[in-house]
């Protein structure tokens, strides 16, 4: 009980005014006697209110430090996943990667992360590209990102990343990094989840095409599984892109006398047909121009031959002339090449039944001289088809297979060294070869004859050697001169240097033809070891020469230098590859140097 200054007393609970001396408040009933606990309890409870709100502030603050340190991590995070869905868009998937896995570590188990990673792995496999020394550590991230999405996904998502995970097989193999699972059994696990699913159709179908040794069987499989995959609207121009691509890498390349190759081209064929017909997009220039090219292998007719029925005629026109969009330069490159895309358009319209128009297309070939020599035997046999007729070009020589004149043999092979193509060693070539080297005498009939037409025979020779050598050195070769041609022409040239070299030498023009050889010998060294037989013989008709000059002018330095071109002939394989004998060696024509004891060193005991 309290009082104030106007002797007024107040209750100690509810301070109502009651009248001094009171025991009890009769507004609130509470004693009005304080025990020594009331006393203190007032203090006490003042300071408990006061802990409290000390207590209070303290929570408030640590869990605003935690708030504060749980944003900046989040921050972080989205900062992470931000900044590898930025590299993603820019297709740099690998720093992208790194991204990811720094998010990860800093939030494991993110659902964000891992959608981000189960997404860019999709993207990233589609184009997938690393350094050797990293593939197998990406690979299996790539492989365990896949999985960890597996938990909670539909059928048609358990086939998403089954299907990704068999096409990461095939880069296991690619870079040499351990295959765990068989990819084949793999997709067909996925199709088992999702028989619709595009991307387990696709790469199973890619798949089949790449299956060794290839089937017939496999390419028609592949077909109905693109087929399936290109349903989906959303994925069909990259499952296109896949489809036309294993398709003209397998047509471009397999035989195409057999069912494997006319099925290939088959189903490229009809794929493009499919592709006009919508009005897609045309397939990659590099693409269209390597599956054009394989039309004319090395340059023949034969292989148009094979795959003019694969679709209707009209049809495999119209295809033809849209693939050809934007290629004809490339394509017509050089007189062969355009004879070769001249042929497939006669061929193709003589088969859709517009012979007439076909003739006058095959006419115009005949007179082309660029042709290679099958074609040409090709575009003969289609004018006599048509016409009943064989023209002109067909009953004059072709200087590949025409039978000798056994009465002017001598004429006749002088034509076929003007004539023959320096890109094949014809029949004919190695007949009069044969001819002119088998017996080589002064004495021959038709020796100067020989003699003359010789410079003119290289010129042709030489201009064929000089677009090889500009081909190589700009890897240009192509079906119409690959590398095979230009090593029959240089083996040709070789050939011809020796016959013209030997015909001067036994003419008696020995200066002429110790220049011929030493040119034909430079030449034969410049070149691999394919090309030895023609060293060694170049420098065994030097020894030869000199020899014979030798009698003549008594010179020692020719007697050493026959001696030395001998040592080099033998020591190129002269005996060894049986380009000559030591009965040869020890005949009358080294007999200037049977006094040499270098020589009698030589021939010693042989």
């Amino acid at each position: 009980m309290e009082m104030d200054s106007n002797s007024n007393t107040f209750c100690v609970a509810c301070r109502e005014s009651i009248k001094p001396g009171a025991s009890v408040c009769p507004h609130c009933g509470s004693g009005q006697s304080r025990s020594l606990w009331q006393k203190v309890s007032g203090p006490l409870k003042w300071i408990g209110g006061i802990l409290t709100v000390f207590s209070l502030i303290a929570g408030v603050k640590s869990l605003n430090d935690n708030y504060r340190h749980w944003q900046q991590q989040q921050d972080a995070l989205e900062e992470l996943v931000g900044a590898a869905q930025w590299l993603v868009e820019t297709e740099d998937y690998r720093q992208a990667w790194d991204m990811y896995s720094r998010a990860d570590a800093l939030s494991p188990g993110s659902t964000l992360v891992r959608r981000g990673q189960y997404s860019m792995a999709i993207d990233w496999i589609r184009d997938f590209s690393v350094a050797k020394d990293e593939a197998g550590e990406v690979l299996d991230d790539l492989t365990s990102a896949l999985y960890r999405s597996l938990p909670g996904a539909s059928d048609d998502e358990i086939a998403t990343v089954l299907a990704h995970v068999a096409k990461l097989q095939g880069f296991r193999l690619y870079y040499e990094v351990p295959v765990f699972v068989d990819a084949e059994k793999l997709l067909a696990r996925a199709l088992a989840s999702s028989q619709d699913n595009v991307y387990a159709n696709a790469y199973l179908a890619e798949l089949l095409l790449l299956k060794r040794p290839m089937e017939p069987d496999y390419i028609n499989r592949a077909q109905q599984h693109f087929r399936t995959a290109l349903a989906h609207p959303e994925n069909r121009g990259w499952v296109r892109d896949m489809q036309v691509t294993r398709l003209a890498s397998l047509a471009s390349n397999s035989g195409y006398r057999d069912e494997l190759g006319r099925s290939a081209m088959k189903a490229f064929l009809e794929t493009a047909r499919e592709m006009m017909s919508a009005g897609e997009p045309l397939p990659d220039p590099k693409l269209r121009l390597e599956l054009l090219q394989s039309y004319r292998h090395l340059g023949r007719g034969d292989r148009i031959e094979a795959f003019v029925d694969v679709i209707p005629p009209l049809d495999h026109l119209a295809v033809n002339a849209w693939l050809r969009q934007g290629l004809e330069d490339r394509l017509r490159g050089n007189p062969a090449d355009a004879a070769q895309q001249d042929y497939l358009v006669a061929r193709l319209t003589e088969a859709s039944g517009d012979t007439e128009r076909a003739l006058a297309m095959y006419q115009a070939l005949s007179e082309v001289e660029a042709s290679n020599q099958n074609l040409n035997d090709q575009v003969d046999r289609a004018i006599e088809r048509i016409t009943g007729t064989k023209p002109a070009r067909a009953l004059a020589r072709n200087f590949v297979d025409d039978p000798v004149d056994r009465e002017q043999p001598g004429a006749f092979h002088r034509q076929t060294l003007l004539n023959f193509n320096p890109l094949w060693r014809t029949e004919n070539f190695q007949q009069a070869l044969a001819y002119f080297t088998g017996d080589l005498s002064a004495s021959m009939p038709g020796l100067q004859e020989l003699i003359a037409i010789m410079p003119d025979v290289l010129k042709r020779i030489q201009a064929r050697l000089v677009e090889g050598d500009e081909r190589a050195r700009y890897d240009s070769y192509d079906a119409g001169f690959s590398i095979v041609h230009h090593d029959l022409v240089r083996e040709n040239w070789a050939d011809v240097m020796l016959l013209y070299g030997a015909a001067l030498r036994v003419s008696g023009q020995q200066d002429q033809a110790i220049a011929v050889f030493n040119d034909t010998l430079d030449f034969a060294k410049s070149l691999d070891d394919r090309f030895q037989g023609q060293a060694a013989r170049s420098a065994y008709q030097l020894a030869l020469t000199y020899s014979q000059r030798a009698l003549t002018t008594g010179q020692q330095q020719d007697r050493h230098e026959a001696i030395s071109q001998l040592q080099a002939a033998l020591d190129l394989g002269l005996i060894r590859n049986n380009l000559a004998d030591w009965s040869g060696l020890k005949s009358e024509a080294f007999k200037a140097l049977k006094d040499e004891p270098a020589y009698s060193d030589l021939i010693r005991g042989r």
